[in-house]
């Protein structure tokens, strides 16, 4: 029996964030999705959508942690969330570029690089500088 997370506002259709679907092995998701609609008629048009791309302006579903589309087969072992879609951003974010954005939103960081070499090398952490003061402390 497949587990279903459902998140909001899909929650509020199904009156509960958990429930159980029993359907055979290698259903695909587009009659996992008529099931749910037996129990739950909104999510008829779910069923019906005419593409995977489609259903993902209405409905992300992960199966184990996967997105989904219409025709991937199912077990009924597997774990499915059903998630509203997300919109924005640009492409997907690799760690350089959330670490550059960080330090873009932060403080300026400065070395003071007119300390001798023998006290730069002990004090190695970047120190934030006052708002309004340049480069000295």
């Amino acid at each position: 029996m497949a587990t279903i997370h459902v998140y909001p506002p899909y929650r509020a259709t199904v009156g509960s964030d958990r429930l159980e679907l029993e359907f055979p092995p290698d259903t695909p998701l587009r009659r996992v999705l008529e099931l749910l609609a037996e129990r739950y008629p909104p999510f008829r048009t779910f069923a019906e959508a005419p593409s995977s791309e489609f259903l993902w302006g209405q409905l992300i579903v992960h199966v184990n942690d996967e997105i989904a589309g219409l025709d991937s087969p199912t077990q009924p072992t597997d774990r499915l969330d059903l998630l509203p879609p997300i919109a924005g951003g640009h492409g997907p974010v690799s760690s350089s570029r959330r670490a550059a954005t960080r330090l873009a939103d932060s403080p300026p960081l400065c070395f003071d690089v007119h300390k001798p070499e023998s006290t730069r090398s002990r004090d190695r952490r970047p120190r934030r500088l006052a708002p309004g003061r340049p480069g000295r402390r």
